[in-house]
């Protein structure tokens, strides 16, 4: 079960960073909330569901409120290459990886910064190194999406936090162009967020979802 201490300072962190923490409140991995989407839980609260029923009670939270879309590996080569793969291309815009609860090595979370990240959906996404034989794939988690907070990723993302500043935002467009379709792989390369094109883009794509 997270530590009731470790959440408050990973709250702290965020807050520092003038980010707002979207917890989910979960029963095992699915959302214990109607329209949890749109929920704000508190401390208070989530301190209090973790201790209602410590053996199934946990805590999810909504990566673009801490300003990342989360990379959800679950195919391939596992989190630790694909955090390789999007540096390699994209420059350092990983924050953190942080590993499945189920201990896989070949699952588990890759989170990337990024500028404008409640325009990006749960898309489906394929990631391939440079030779083309290594390959990533999984589903993005925004603000559509949660991701299961374990005693690990918390401190690791905590840790992140204190580092935020000096990671590089990638731009909501990196994310379009790396999902894949039923026509099959678009195009995985994506731009940094650099000057005014990727800013008005990542404009549209929220505008988009809005």
């Amino acid at each position: 079960m997270v530590d009731p201490k470790h959440l408050k300072n990973f709250i702290r962190a965020a807050e520092a960073e003038a980010y707002d923490p979207a917890f989910v409140l979960l029963r095992g991995k699915s959302p214990f909330q109607k329209n949890w989407q749109k929920r704000r839980p508190t401390l208070e609260e989530a301190v209090l569901h973790l201790r209602r029923d410590p053996e199934n009670s946990a805590i999810g939270i909504q990566p673009s409120s801490i300003g990342c879309v989360v990379l959800d590996c679950d195919k391939g080569d596992g989190p630790a290459d694909g955090a390789k793969m999007v540096r390699q291309r994209h420059g350092d815009v990983v924050a953190c990886v942080t590993p499945s609860t189920s201990g896989r090595a070949d699952r588990g979370h890759v989170w990337v910064r990024c500028s404008a990240p409640d325009a990006v959906k749960n898309w489906k996404f394929k990631l391939e190194d440079n030779s083309g034989i290594d390959s990533v794939e999984g589903e993005f988690r925004s603000i559509r999406g949660q991701v299961k907070l374990t005693a690990s990723a918390l401190q690791l993302l905590t840790d992140a936090l204190a580092n935020i500043g000096n990671i590089e935002e990638a731009s909501a467009s990196a994310f379009k162009q790396m999902r894949t379709s039923s026509l099959g792989n678009i195009d995985m390369s994506f731009s940094r967020t650099e000057g005014r094109e990727a800013n008005e883009e990542d404009s549209h794509l929220l505008a988009e979802r809005l």
